[in-house]
């Protein structure tokens, strides 16, 4: 085999420049394999057999294994309907492989493929080390449709399973349960092929190690493929474990990044703000070009940046950003959510799968833009996005699903397009002509003759236009949704992941607990304290760490270091909302086992899995990908548990994990965006109902009503703040001051006058808890930041002076 001498050309996904001592030889096989399917989709093809004989090769089972795999399809519930193409008269299955064993709505999907199908294991890896051949491994999730496609075309034919079969031991993993997997491979695909997706195709040595990852192939190209592997596997078997070897070595540097620039902060931050105005969108919205995907991490960066700063050209980004998203096709116009990404730079195509961890994100995003804005659109897309998670992805126990499929009864988007003559037949006329212009549909439509809806003007610009109330059409058009609704769900819904997923649930928790509070939503409250409470009893195993998918099975995922950390952030959220000292209790014994199973001791940080599972590495999270990452999540953790209890371990763990990932953020900070939020937090201080102060020993929270604010300020036992009128001239007073220039009254409740050990004279003072109204007369005042100043101490010592911020809003805004 000859290889050809290269460097690593940086790309979209993974961009960190190599030291030099990291430059990797690609092998032959990855360059004239690319070349192929270059050269193979500049033509019509046809697919290499669509014969569906049984197979004469399929690999020797015991006796013991066989019958576990009879037993299991026995015991499938009634209705279980194998997917396959493969039945005989009766409707039974003519194939069945491991994968029936396993829990992955993903894996049972491939269950009955001709495919021999192996979970990822170490036995896996072990056979095929024994019987000296390449692993091909895929890896993929229930609800992708491309993964659906590689399926009907590549592991349902039969010549391609018995290739498969005779030459390659094959692995299928669900990438939502093994997170960590998915990125050891990812990450090599994206070197080797420069592409990433799913499904990703992967050959890897018996030791985990990577020789070629690429995503998806047509099935001639992918007969092809195997071919050639299979060659060079038994020509140059030697230098193929060398490639896999240097590759691993490269994803191993890029995941410990460099570490040597330990100053970061402002330059990282401010690279970052100039990086995100040269690649927004102005006129669609969003960063970069199609596909376009809402990109959460960037946007919470936003927001950051927003409340730091409070530049007009900067809230101008963000709401672009929200309005076209809002109005586009991505958005589930008629039952709310998100759909994972669009299509096309104006976000009117979507891909129509629809991810919990997208709707977690973006409700809190959304309900962010309406604090700082009180567009009441942005509050609807919240209240639309949660209630469709409680009507559609709720279980019975309260925890949520994890996706829903882009396909329905095997087409893409069928369950969500409508054609003109459709509403016009099953709407009144007045309500299907206002339907048919509010969401621009057409006798042609916009996709595939039939119509994705959208707004193509925003409800604002179509009130004027129609000279209408603007109350009154957003009336009319929330009677049309449930109209429609009702008649959508009367077609072939799309397939539902049922997995319970705990760092996505946890993201769930944390969006209902904020929406809860900032909009008043009792409901809200209560669906966020029903899932925490029963993942913290059904989720956890007796030595007190995490599932990664919350089901009583031997075989079950355990949980990876996000899901720590995106539980911790929950509990953290439902303290701050209720006070109730359980939620910061138990936060912090998830920190515990989080920085127990996952801290990296010698460079600090977080390993993303807790053991290898047979990988040939130990992957971490730094950069965020389609959510924020464990490590970014986990900043945030350590420094809330640090403002809230006063420990100093957990700020100094802060300060290590960004000096580990200070070269990432040196050269590419926008691929962190999460975590320079959460640097700006920590700088600038947390902004929002609710603020602390004195290591976590006093508590301000803020609520405005018309005509009135209520402050409360909590002061821990032990500890006192000055009142606002200080006995002595030299004491801080406690003040509170508004940005707005209204006239308004300000009551202090009667302070305490105490002798302390430490001075002899009375001192005026606060402690406990203490209400401040504040009252104006003007019931315009929806909006306010209020400041205030105050010094706290104990009998031993006086904390330095300080100063925390409440951003308020009144949750009856645009009602």
């Amino acid at each position: 085999m000859t290889l050809l001498s290269t460097t690593y050309h940086s790309t979209k996904a993974i961009q960190f420049k190599l030291k030099p001592a990291c430059l990797f030889i690609f092998c032959a096989l990855a360059l004239s394999l690319l070349c192929n399917l270059a050269q193979a989709q500049e033509t019509d093809t046809q697919p290499a057999t669509t014969d569906f004989s049984p197979l004469s090769y399929i690999a020797p089972r015991s006796a013991d294994l066989q019958s576990r795999l009879i037993r299991a399809l026995q015991q499938k519930p009634d209705g279980y309907s194998p997917r396959t193409q493969h039945i005989d008269d009766e409707g039974n299955p003519l194939y069945t492989n491991r994968l029936i064993l396993e829990s992955s709505p993903y894996l049972i999907q491939h269950a009955h493929n001709p495919v021999d199908w192996h979970p990822w294991s170490k036995a896996a890896l072990e056979k095929a080390r024994r019987e000296n051949k390449p692993v091909f491994l895929s890896i993929g999730y229930s609800t992708c449709h491309w993964c659906h496609v590689m399926e009907r075309e590549s592991f349902e034919e039969t010549v391609i399973a018995e290739y498969l079969n005779r030459h390659f031991i094959a692995i299928k993993v669900d990438r939502e349960e093994y997170p960590d997997i998915d990125q050891t491979y990812m990450m090599a695909a994206q070197l080797i092929s420069q592409r990433g997706g799913w499904p990703l195709t992967a050959f890897i040595t018996a030791s985990g190690e990577p020789f070629f990852a690429s995503t998806y192939y047509p099935p001639d190209q992918f007969l092809q493929l195997l071919q050639k592997v299979r060659q060079l596997w038994l020509d140059e078997q030697p230098e193929l474990s060398l490639q896999a070897k240097r590759i691993t070595t490269t994803i191993q540097h890029l995941m410990q990044g460099d570490t040597r620039n330990k100053r970061v902060g402002s330059s990282a931050i401010k690279q970052a703000q100039i990086q995100l105005l040269q690649q927004h969108d102005e006129l669609s919205g969003g960063f970069g070009n199609a596909p376009k995907f809402p990109q959460e991490s960037l946007q919470f960066l936003l927001i950051k940046l927003i409340d730091g700063e409070k530049t007009d050209i900067l809230l101008d980004i963000f709401k672009t950003n929200l309005n076209a998203m809002q109005q586009g096709g991505i958005f589930d116009q008629v039952g709310g959510g998100f759909h994972r990404y669009a299509t096309d730079p104006e976000w009117q195509i979507p891909h129509f799968e629809k991810m919990l961890y997208n709707q977690a994100l973006l409700a809190r995003i959304y309900l962010q833009g309406w604090r700082l804005t009180g567009e009441y659109s942005y509050r609807d897309t919240t209240e639309a996005t949660l209630n469709y998670v409680l009507r559609e992805m709720t279980g019975s126990n309260g925890l949520f699903y994890s996706a829903t499929d882009a396909d329905s009864n095997g087409e893409e988007g069928l369950f969500f397009v409508w054609q003109e003559q459709e509403i016009r037949q099953k709407l009144p006329p007045q309500d299907a002509d206002l339907a048919i212009s509010l969401y621009g549909v057409t006798t042609q439509g916009n996709f595939e003759q039939t119509n994705i809806l959208h707004l193509p003007r925003s409800l604002d610009e179509l009130a004027a236009e129609l000279q209408r109330p603007l109350d009154n059409l957003r009336d009319q058009r929330n009677q049309i949704n449930k109209q429609l609704l009702n008649l959508r769900q009367q077609r072939i819904p799309p397939g539902l992941d049922n997995k319970i997923i705990s760092a996505w649930n946890s993201m769930m928790i944390t969006a209902f607990a904020e929406a809860g509070k900032l909009l008043d939503r009792e409901d809200y409250l209560t669906a966020a304290v029903r899932a925490a409470e029963t993942m913290w009893l059904q989720c956890r195993n007796q030595d007190g760490g995490l599932q990664r998918i919350c089901i009583k099975a031997d075989n079950a995922a355990i949980g990876v270091q996000e899901d720590y950390a995106y539980f911790a952030q929950a509990l953290i959220t439902l303290y701050d909302i209720s006070e109730d000292s359980r939620w910061l209790d138990r936060a912090i014994l998830i920190t515990r086992e989080m920085n127990k199973r996952f801290w990296d001791q010698n460079n600090a940080g977080y390993f993303l899995s807790e053991q290898s599972l047979g990988l040939p590495l130990r992957p971490r999270s730094i950069q965020d990908g389609s959510i924020p990452s464990g490590n970014s999540i986990a900043h945030e953790v350590l420094h809330k548990l640090y403002t809230r209890t006063g420990r100093e371990h957990y700020s100094e763990l802060s300060e290590k994990l960004i000096n580990q990932a200070s070269g990432y953020l040196s050269q590419q900070p926008m691929g962190l965006g999460y975590l320079l939020g959460s640097m700006i937090e920590q700088r600038k201080g947390e902004t929002g109902p609710l603020a602390y102060a004195a290591r976590g020993n006093v508590s301000a929270r803020g609520d405005l009503k018309e005509g009135k604010i209520t402050i409360k300020l909590n002061v821990a036992d032990g500890w006192h703040i000055n009142s606002n009128q200080p006995l002595q001239p030299n004491l801080q007073p406690t003040s509170v001051t508004m940005d707005e220039k209204i006239q308004a009254d300000i009551h202090f409740p009667e302070p305490l006058q105490r002798s302390l050990k430490f001075q002899a004279t009375p001192l005026s003072l606060f402690e406990g808890e203490n209400l401040i109204d504040i009252t104006f007369d003007s019931l315009q005042l929806q909006a306010t930041t209020i400041r205030i100043a105050l010094q706290a101490c104990n009998d031993k010592l006086c904390l330095p002076p300080e100063e925390v911020e409440l951003s308020l809003r009144n949750a009856k805004n645009g009602y």
